[in-house]
């Protein structure tokens, strides 16, 4: 059954792929016609201006002959300079005369000026006398005949000087709208036509995603004038704003962001050092449904009741991780006025009790929750009572520092079936039977995508193998320091766990490697295996998987990156190799 639904599954995503394709070619081909009328009209334009020049210069010299001939008449010139003129006279006619013919057949007889002002299609590279013909090159496209169109193609196919100038302006903006921010402003310098199409795609930009920047010594991170000169180019299309670990991001860059881009609709300052101040003009001037800030201090009830509930009622996604001054009554006046809160990150928000997670019951907000992520420091079974029975809708939870919680707060997510990213860190308290029982429940598990289980010390082979046989899509696993796995348990995630494309087991001093050799053949997609600090599997079993699977990133015992190491390749000033992996569909895997 599980082969069968796999297969259906595959078969969904190539008709998919298919449509897909299909719709990119029509648009192709629809934008190469209008390509090939657009540069029909340019050359026809351009000729019939060159066309009336020559007329206008062939006026001005039969008039300045009859000038001549009348002056000679009356005791001008002798007969031989008449000669001569009348001989200029001759050639310039015979020049003007076979401009005019292959003006007449369509040919041009030198390209136009690159500087040309005159050209309101913006096809001034085109019109070239070698080049092929647009209604041959758009027969061969779109299927239409050569006489459709007419006019010159600007570059021949199989042409080794085809650039991405050469295409059509409507597949220039296609194209660099499918890159990120900074990849168009290092585009932008590469010539004048591709900044003019670089400010074209800037202006169209929705979205400045900076959170990738991070801390490091040998990173540069940007100012709040180049955030600005951003966000003014983009303007009143800038709908999305991330910007991470920067302390100039004050009252005065909010204000400067309200004025230049007025529809802004997510804003994510983590780690930026924010004055509540600058949280609340945001929440003021735009009707942000995304907000996520971390480690901001003054977050009491009175902030929310100032900012009034029409600033939040638009908020679906809230982040406030790290605000350690979130309480439970300001959790209660933030989502009084969050009347449709869909995603909520409270991680790392220590003071936050089960009373903050009963008023979040009270106001009906935990029943349209599909993401939860919590800090499970001060919180009891109650609680996770309290989330399985009311969440139902969570497609997200993640809980870190679960310490105090018991086996009776493991078991109470059971009714929490539509799960697919799944995390509980830290949970010394919940047994291997406590585990076996939850993932044996009636569906609980079987759509999981990410699983990490880290440092949850009492999992065990059995309760491992249980979770392999239910969570059978599983494309990320960790179970880092859960000492009690060995192979037996690491042998079912192999077998049972096809989709894996990220395997963590830090720590797992139990582990030998017998399963390893299994993974070329078992784990095609694997991208990311972590074995640091597991001192029993051998570099050459490593080595034998790293050569069968070139897309394998290994992080060695001490978290270097064995595949560089082998290499010769590695880092000196690195301790730990560190990235990430984007999958096909969007999920990123970070190492």
């Amino acid at each position: 059954a599980n082969a069968n639904a796999n297969a259906s599954a595959r078969a969904d995503v190539d008709l998919d792929w298919e449509g897909t394709v299909g719709r990119v070619e029509s648009e192709v081909r629809s934008a190469h016609v209008r390509f090939a009328v657009a540069k029909q009209r340019a050359l026809r334009d351009q000729l019939t201006r060159r066309a009336s020049r020559r007329r206008g210069s062939e006026d001005r010299l039969s008039l300045t002959t009859n000038t001549d001939s009348s002056a000679d008449e009356e005791g001008g010139p002798d007969a031989t300079d008449r000669g001569e003129h009348t001989s200029t006279t001759s050639s310039t006619s015979s020049i003007s005369t076979s401009g005019a013919t292959s003006a007449s057949t369509g040919q041009v007889d030198m390209p136009p000026r690159r500087g040309a002002t005159d050209d309101p299609s913006g096809l001034r590279q085109c019109a070239r006398a070698e080049d092929l013909d647009v209604g041959a090159a758009a027969s061969q496209s779109v299927g239409c005949s050569a006489d459709a169109t007419g006019g010159r193609a600007a570059v021949p196919a199989g042409s080794c000087d085809a650039t991405l100038l050469n295409l059509p302006p409507e597949l220039i903006d296609r194209v660099l709208g499918l890159l990120s921010i900074d990849e168009v402003q290092r585009a932008a310098p590469t010539c004048t036509g591709m900044a003019r199409h670089c400010r074209i795609a800037l202006r169209r930009c929705s979205t400045i995603d900076l959170a990738h920047i991070k801390l490091h010594k040998k990173l540069y991170l940007p100012s709040g004038a180049a955030l600005l000169r951003l966000a003014r180019q983009t303007g009143s299309a800038l709908r999305t704003l991330r910007v991470h670990h920067t302390a100039w991001f004050d009252e005065d860059v909010v204000a400067a962001l309200i004025a230049a881009c007025p529809r802004l609709r997510a804003l994510d300052m983590k780690y930026c050092s924010v004055p509540p101040e600058a949280i609340a003009a945001s929440l003021q001037a735009w009707p942000l449904r995304e907000l996520r800030v971390a480690s901001v201090s003054g977050l009491e009830p009175e902030f929310f009741a100032d900012a009034g509930p029409a600033a939040l009622a638009s908020i679906e996604r809230l982040g406030l991780e790290h605000c350690e001054a979130l309480t439970d009554e300001s959790l209660a006046a933030m989502v009084r006025a969050c009347g449709r809160l869909t995603h909520l990150e409270l991680d790392g928000v220590r003071l936050l009790t089960h009373i903050g997670i009963h008023s979040l019951d009270e106001c009906g907000c935990l029943r349209a929750l599909v993401s939860l992520s919590l800090d499970g420091e001060g919180l009891d079974d109650a609680a996770f009572e309290t989330i399985g029975a009311s969440a139902t809708l969570l497609g997200t939870f993640r809980v870190s520092f679960c310490e105090n919680l018991s086996d009776s707060a493991l078991l109470a997510l059971a009714p929490l079936t539509k799960l697919r990213h799944f995390q509980l860190r830290k949970g010394q308290g919940f047994t291997d039977p406590a585990f076996v029982a939850l993932f044996s429940a009636p569906t609980f598990g079987s759509k999981l995508q990410v699983l990490d289980l880290s440092e949850c010390s009492q999992l065990a082979d059995s309760g491992l193998s249980c979770i392999a046989t239910r969570c059978s899509e599983l494309v990320s696993i960790a179970t880092s320091w859960c000492w009690k796995i060995s192979d037996i348990g690491f042998a079912s995630i192999v077998c049972n766990c096809p989709l894996l494309a990220k395997v963590d087991v830090t720590g797992v001093k139990g582990l030998k490697g017998s399963p390893v050799l299994s993974i070329p053949e078992l784990l095609p997609n694997l991208r990311i295996l972590c074995v640091k600090e597991v001192n029993r599997i051998q570099d050459e079993e490593l080595t034998a998987v790293l050569d069968a699977m070139p897309q394998l990133t290994v992080i060695g015992f001490y978290g270097e990156s064995l595949r560089e190491e082998l290499r010769g390749e590695g880092d000196g000033d690195t301790w730990y190799a560190t990235g990430h992996v984007i999958l096909d569909n969007g999920l990123v895997l970070d190492f």
